[in-house]
């Protein structure tokens, strides 16, 4: 896990990890795969991140343990879904899909655009309980909501785009020149941001891609943008 602290903490975009292979290129917030970091272990319930450009037309393929949320936000471009148990779905720009693995799965991503990378994210989440395979796939409507925190993913279907196995909710966000969002993790909870594109201040502080903020500190979070920028914040026991 992560150095405790009563601090939030900003890790800059340029200290996490690369893998190059011959299908992608992939930045690791945490640990994975030949990333090895012991300050890197995840946080909390949220176990990995990576931001992914998968080349034209090639695949990728992976081997995930039970017992997790498996979530493909996909930022730009197309990418098709494939898994171990038969689930097929073409996930676009904007869109997301939510795995839910009980026992070990394989699955593989395509991209089926012959001429352009496509840009997702993978994140992995350990769940809470023993829990039923399922996938889930919805359309997130972010830029018609701009300077507002849209629920993607909550242990309840009450306001959530989808439902999630773990005491979490997942928020994403997208800011327009001049919006501003404020925030507050309550008392022994934690959060994590996550910046997926664009430029955004954080408490008076520079947020570009690729950042993250490791949120301990229960005071009021204020994110502002004076271009734009989107985001996910989750907010985890």
């Amino acid at each position: 896990m992560l150095a405790n602290t009563t601090e939030n903490i900003i890790h800059k975009y340029w200290k996490r990890g690369n893998s190059k292979m011959r299908c992608m290129e992939s930045q690791h917030t945490f640990s994975f795969g030949g990333f090895f970091d012991v300050e890197q272990m995840g946080f909390r319930c949220l176990q990995v991140i990576n931001d992914n450009y998968l080349y034209p037309g090639h695949e990728f393929s992976c081997q995930n343990h039970g017992n997790t949320e498996i979530i493909t936000y996909v930022v730009q471009g197309t990418l098709e879904h494939q898994d171990s148990w038969g689930k097929k779905s073409l996930i676009e720009a904007g869109e997301v899909g939510i795995s839910t693995a009980t026992t070990s799965m394989s699955y593989k991503v395509l991209n089926p655009c012959r001429f352009k990378s496509t840009h997702f994210l993978n994140i992995w989440i350990n769940t809470n309980h023993q829990i039923q395979p399922k996938y889930q796939h919805k359309y997130l409507p972010i830029e018609e909501n701009s300077g507002k925190l849209l629920l993607l993913a909550a242990s309840d279907n009450s306001n959530a785009l989808m439902k999630i196995n773990q005491d979490i909710q997942i928020y994403s966000c997208y800011l327009q020149a001049g919006d501003y969002i404020k925030y507050n993790v309550k008392p022994h909870r934690y959060g994590w941001l996550y910046m997926v594109r664009g430029v955004a201040v954080f408490n008076r502080k520079l947020l570009v891609m690729g950042d993250s903020v490791q949120i301990i500190d229960s005071q009021p979070l204020t994110i502002t943008s004076e271009f734009s920028a989107e985001f996910l914040l989750f907010d985890m026991p």
